[in-house]
């Protein structure tokens, strides 16, 4: 009969709570939440539509078109499809979940060969309950979930190199490499960079970390043999990213550029803590390691490092959604509470155990005591003392800390990023029996990615700029707003009079101006009825008050020429 270890069933639970926890989230409301399960369904519909050879074309999103969404994580669905039956949200949700629980174990198994063994069980259950992995399921970014998760397993393997043959250890990480490669874009420029810096820099410390330079060079074989696994893909894709899209991540689309900037640049009030708290590894390293240099420390530094520069690439021209980068800090972040947690229930319970010692001897305390408050002393052990601090430590990370998500917060995020509904999902599959293959849909932008990807038509999205990662994206985005947005009374390119939202026969203008260094219009002058309050001096010291807004509309006109536009509107009683 095999037995199973308490720690292997404490983590086992671990990962059914967190499988558990995130599938509760992504289906509160039936439907998984977000809108880019429909892009992913659309890249699913669309490679099995061409045959399974073309992974560069997208049939539905945005009119159809040249797609650059790696198509690793929707291969792997579209096998979970094809052998379960089920629905394809339903194959998308479970398989990202399990990705994403499959996490708590890789950081585990990460954190224990860097660190410690203990302080992998308390990184264990800090990843369970991160709000950022949780909340990348809830709006969709599911090949991203995936493609993380593979991450701490291939450094985990590097760490372990001893327990493996050169061969078993090349083949094995070069195939999870590739993987990476065909899943997701950005996390495999993540993983490449931080793998080929931890290389250099353990190199150029070679002599003081007392180590080899073959040992770690075979770091830089399994991308090489990842590579050449995907090579026919990459050498199609690649191209289509530094040519005809290049200008998109270089500023070439001037929308995307200003949409980004305006909207996804990220505060120094969180860059600079992140920044500093990469040191805080060298502090690790002398207490784990007994030296402030090591492998662990310089993978770490470099895993939080790297992401947190590379969300100043607009510095050097680089434009891309910058909040993306945050992500790969989640896990590292982790490590690094789960240590101090670790430290510091260490040092807390060493110190009141030395206390109860000196004051056992002090008191001369008998070896079979009969003092109930004497026993009870005895009970607190370093051991259980450090379990002691170590969950009250957890506690108060989970509800003090914003990385960490509890049920009440998760409920509010999943809610905003809730796009679905009966009716909704009604109406999609009504399209996809009743309207011909190739009629052409106009929609918002949230709806209008379920759409293209359930109901299997070229469908016009008005997504903001920001979100998009294509240049012929930008103008069919376009055409979709202008289309839907009947707000505004005047736009002439310099100056836009719009209804500040609600009933059009509330008539509270707001004038925006278009300026040079944000993409979105920017006001800055609002009639606001709503906040105009008139008095009238009735005489005698008698007054009536009442807000503008209560009154009707007489009168609305515009009239316009060449230099000037000019609006009016009456409101009295009748």
């Amino acid at each position: 009969m095999v037995r199973i270890s308490t720690k292997t069933t404490f983590l086992l639970v671990l990962f059914t709570f967190a499988l558990i926890y995130r599938l509760m989230f992504m289906h509160w409301d039936i439907y998984p939440s977000g809108a880019d399960i429909g892009l992913h369904n659309s890249v699913l519909n669309s490679i099995t539509t061409s045959g399974g050879t073309d992974f560069q074309w997208n049939f539905y999103q945005m009119g159809g078109g040249f797609s650059l969404t790696f198509p690793g994580y929707h291969i792997f669905v579209s096998y979970v499809v094809l052998l379960t039956g089920l629905p394809n949200y339903i194959a998308f949700s479970l398989s990202v979940a399990l990705f994403s629980s499959l996490l708590v174990l890789c950081s585990f198994l990460i954190t224990r060969a860097a660190w410690s063994e203990s302080a992998g069980i308390i990184v264990a259950f800090l990843v369970a309950i991160s709000r950022f992995d949780i909340e990348m399921l809830l709006w969709g970014g599911y090949p991203n979930a995936a493609a993380l998760t593979l991450i701490p397993i291939i450094f985990y393997l590097y760490l372990e190199r001893k327990k493996f043959s050169d061969f078993s250890l090349i083949c094995i990480t070069g195939f999870l490499s590739a993987t990476i490669f065909l899943a997701h874009s950005l996390t495999s420029v993540m993983f490449v960079s931080i793998t080929i810096l931890t290389l250099f820099s353990v190199m150029v410390f070679s002599k003081r970390l007392k180590i080899n330079r073959g040992h770690i060079f075979v770091w830089i074989l399994p991308l090489i043999v990842g590579f050449i696994l995907v090579f026919p893909f990459l050498m199609n894709v690649i191209p289509a990213y530094l040519g005809a899209n290049g200008g998109t991540f270089t500023g070439g689309v001037s929308g995307i550029q200003q949409a980004l900037l305006s909207t996804r640049v990220l505060p120094m009030e969180w860059i600079l803590p992140l920044f500093g708290s990469v040191f805080l590894f060298l502090l690790f390293s002398k207490k784990y390691h007994q030296k402030f240099l090591s492998i662990p420390a310089i993978l770490f530094m470099l895993w939080l490092l790297v992401p947190v520069l590379s969300t100043q690439g607009y510095l050097v021209g680089l434009y891309v959604d910058y909040n993306r980068f945050l992500y790969f800090v989640i896990l590292p972040l982790i490590v690094l509470i789960g240590l101090g947690i670790d430290h510091g229930s260490s040092f807390f319970a060493r110190i009141i155990s030395t206390y109860l010692t000196l004051t056992k001897k002090h008191n001369h305390i008998p070896k079979n005591p009969t003092n109930e408050k004497t026993r009870l002393t005895q009970r607190f052990s370093q051991k259980n003392l450090y379990i002691g601090f170590t969950l009250a430590f957890l506690i108060i990370s989970f509800l003090t800390i914003p990385i960490f998500l509890t049920p009440f917060q998760g409920r509010t995020i999943q809610s905003f990023y809730q796009v679905m509904t009966d009716p909704g999902y009604d109406a999609i599959l009504w399209a996809k029996q009743n309207t011909p293959n190739d009629s052409l849909f106009v929609s918002d932008a949230l709806y209008g990615w379920w759409f293209s990807g359930f109901a299997q038509r070229p469908t016009l999205s008005a997504v903001d700029p920001q979100f998009l990662t294509l240049a012929r994206e930008f103008e069919p985005a376009q055409v979709a707003n202008n289309l839907l947005d009947t707000d505004y009374v005047i736009d002439n390119g310099l100056i836009q009079i719009r209804e500040d939202g609600g009933y059009l026969d509330r008539h509270n203008p707001i004038f925006l101006a278009k300026l040079n260094w944000t993409y979105f219009p920017y006001p800055f002058f609002h009639f606001s009825n709503d906040k105009v309050t008139i008095q009238l001096d009735l005489g005698n010291n008698s007054f009536k008050t009442f807000e503008l807004s209560n009154l009707p509309v007489l009168e609305m006109s515009i009239a316009n020429d060449s230099t000037q536009a000019q609006i009016s509107i009456k409101k009295g009683n009748n």
